[in-house]
């Protein structure tokens, strides 16, 4: 069965090819562990592969198959044989092994594709289980805004330009966002025109997601309520002081 990040596959690291600012905290986080490291919701290795080349053991499992296909096309690519590293095809609310990880994360927002408590809660029993005693859960999620909840549901914002140099075009990103506050899910749908060298838009195509928003205090007892004890939180990914600025909860736990 497709899953809706099969849609995505094939224009994903297009759109977000310029998206890196947490791929060194992720990294850093992995050596830290010293042991192995399971990362779930890894769509196409953008994260992955930068913790792979630091020799760690690391196991990365997402439940579409689009993401995967291409994540395996890059690692004849990669400069190291990647023999440390194991792509699965997997949920991350039911995935099974038969060990136990330092270091369990979901990078770029990926817990908050889980859309209803449920499956939140089942994913986190899921993590308990495969971490060990000393083990740490980390992952992010953007801080909810008051003013884009109540802003008009029917503009097309432009997002971002991503400049494509090695196939010399460029992307022009919009978005164009619906919130339902009774479920707390945000609907997005990204437009994406695809221009030539000259400017020409020669492409446009659409795609759609959605994603379930959580408060701060929410996360905190969801965790807490769940097994997990709260190490730190931090308002990006250079470790400074989450405060009422920050547009990011970068999350870090550890078991009861």
């Amino acid at each position: 069965m497709n899953t809706e990040m099969d849609l995505w596959s094939d224009i994903y690291d297009q759109v977000y090819l310029d998206v890196n600012e947490d791929i060194d905290f992720y990294v850093q986080e992995s050596i830290l562990s010293d042991g192995s490291v399971l990362e779930l919701g890894c769509g196409t290795g953008r994260v992955t592969f930068p913790i792979a080349r630091e020799g760690i053991d690391l196991i990365a499992i997402d439940n579409s198959t689009g993401m995967l296909k291409m994540a395996l096309e890059k690692i004849k690519h990669q400069d190291t044989s990647c023999t440390n590293l194991e792509f699965v095809k997997s949920d991350m609310r039911n995935f099974t092994f038969n060990k136990k990880f330092n270091l369990i994360i979901i990078p770029f927002r990926g817990f908050q594709s889980l859309l209803n408590i449920n499956d939140q809660i089942q994913t986190l029993l899921n993590i308990k289980e495969h971490l060990n005693r000393d083990g740490r859960f980390i992952f992010n999620a953007f801080v909810p805004s008051s003013e884009s909840m109540e802003g008009p549901e029917d503009i097309l914002s432009h997002y971002k330009d991503v400049q494509d140099v090695e196939n010399d075009r460029k992307f022009i990103i919009w978005n164009q966002s619906e919130y339902d506050q009774f479920n707390q899910i945000v609907h997005t749908r990204v437009v994406v025109d695809e221009s030539n060298n000259l400017g020409d838009v020669v492409r446009r195509f659409y795609r759609d997601f959605s994603l379930r928003y959580t408060f701060r205090w929410e996360f905190y007892h969801l965790l807490r309520s769940n097994g997990f004890k709260l190490l730190n939180l931090y308002g990006d990914f250079e470790k400074s002081d989450f405060d009422d600025s920050s547009t990011e909860m970068v999350w870090e736990f550890g078991l009861e």
